[in-house]
């Protein structure tokens, strides 16, 4: 794997698959920016954005362009979530043949969506930080006589493997 779109194509497939290999494509100085959340250091980000690859059924590569060592990505995610579909914007940066730097572009706002005439009891996911319908989650999981409630299964995954660590933050 040599030129930019290459390494930016196998990485997007490899890390919406959940495949251990991704970490293998990032730069140890690697660094995430999105729309919630960002975080210096690839193994940070991996373990941090797991939950995002266990709520990926699929992801479409619509377009790649490239310019020297940056990548300019447009996808279609397809989710395990109420949210069928999130389509993102990256923008990748690689040096020497590694992913240095990945900048994601999405519109958040159709998982914060709630019905604002309704009483809904809300929580907040403690993995991805989203509100979640009490009445409707995607998953609930108890931990330490209390009950946690998730937006996608995946979230609620990366929590049951370690609870602490989300309840810390």
């Amino acid at each position: 794997m040599t030129d930019a779109s290459t390494l930016a194509e196998a990485y997007l497939n490899a890390f919406y698959s959940g495949d251990p290999g991704v970490r293998d494509m990032l730069a140890d100085d690697f660094h995430f920016s999105g729309p919630s959340a960002h975080f210096h250091g690839a193994d940070a980000f991996l373990k941090a954005s797991g939950h995002a690859a266990a709520g990926t059924r699929a992801v479409e590569i619509e377009k790649l362009f490239e310019n020297g060592g940056e990548v300019a990505a447009f996808y279609t995610l397809h989710l395990d979530h109420r949210v069928a579909q999130a389509r993102v914007a990256e923008w990748l940066r690689i040096d020497g043949g590694k992913i240095v730097a990945s900048t994601l572009i999405m519109d958040t706002a159709p998982f914060l969506a709630r019905n604002r005439n309704s009483m809904q009891e809300l929580a907040v996911d403690p993995v991805c930080h989203m509100e979640v319908d009490k009445a409707a989650p995607a998953a609930t999981r108890e931990y330490g006589g209390r009950t946690y409630y998730f937006c996608s299964t995946g979230c609620a995954e990366a929590f049951e493997k370690q609870p602490e660590d989300y309840l810390a933050a």
